[in-house]
């Protein structure tokens, strides 16, 4: 992702989804405070989620399916509270899906098949 795309601070949806970019999701995502929408699904994304995306507390839709992601869901998720899409489908996630997922109030959709995850 071209770093220039983060001084767009009107920005409330990057759709890149089928592309072919790789490498990891860059923290300085977390600097788009009114992103409502992230679609990276198709690419070759590795690495595990930077923990400044959870601090977006805007963001409604992460698409990131389809890549190469690795790591666990992690507990501090719950600070995407207004997140109501969640595709993290064929990836290569382990772990157990945190029970913290549960205070997430505004979820209504979550697809985490075809990784390696437990429980």
């Amino acid at each position: 992702i071209v770093p220039e795309i983060y001084y767009l601070k009107n920005l409330v949806k990057i759709d890149l989804r089928h592309n072919y970019i790789s490498g990891t999701v860059p923290s300085e995502i977390a600097r788009l405070k009114l992103l409502r929408e992230l679609n990276l699904y198709g690419n070759n994304i590795s690495g595990s989620l930077p923990v400044e995306l959870y601090s977006m507390q805007g963001l409604e839709r992460l698409v990131i399916g389809r890549n190469q992601l690795t790591g666990i869901i992690v507990p501090e998720i719950t600070g995407l509270a207004r997140l109501r899409e969640l595709h993290l489908g064929y990836n290569s996630i382990t772990g157990y899906l945190p029970t913290s997922l549960g205070a997430l109030v505004s979820l209504e959709f979550v697809n985490i098949r075809g990784n390696s995850m437990e429980g």
